[in-house]
């Protein structure tokens, strides 16, 4: 625990939070920054830095990522989850889209030079399920 409590409002840590929000791509990412926090764990703030330093490299050095089309659909996925309830052809397409994106990082990943390349990066998609039938 830090101490005292409050201790990210008396370090302004919203601002960081708020900068990183910034240049999220979807929704998505700017919830995950809401949740960031400040920590005193070395091994942490260490697994960090390292995947913000992997992703710089990615995106001064690699022209295929796939950082296109993503879409948060998520309130469309709870509602069609109601009997006789249907996701209207623009919100499938997003859906699609965003499907296809999560499927070419995760090949970008998969890639054997990229796992030397980019060790902390490739663990995370390592956890992600790809369902090809969809």
């Amino acid at each position: 625990m830090i101490y005292p409590e409050n201790f990210e409002q008396k370090i302004e840590f919203y601002k960081i939070r708020q900068l990183v929000s910034d240049y999220c791509l979807s929704p998505l990412g700017k919830e995950k920054t809401e949740q960031m926090h400040f920590s005193a764990s070395f091994s942490e703030v260490a697994a960090t830095l390292s995947q913000a330093d992997e992703f710089v490299r990615i995106l001064r050095e690699e022209e295929s990522f796939p950082a296109d089309h993503f879409y948060d659909v998520r309130p469309t996925l709870r509602r069609i989850r109601l009997e006789g309830s249907w996701m209207d052809t623009e919100t499938m397409f997003q859906l699609k889209r965003s499907l296809q994106s999560i499927h070419a990082i995760v090949a970008f990943f998969n890639r054997p030079e990229k796992d030397m390349q980019y060790p902390h990066l490739t663990a995370l998609a390592e956890n992600v399920v790809i369902y090809p039938e969809i």
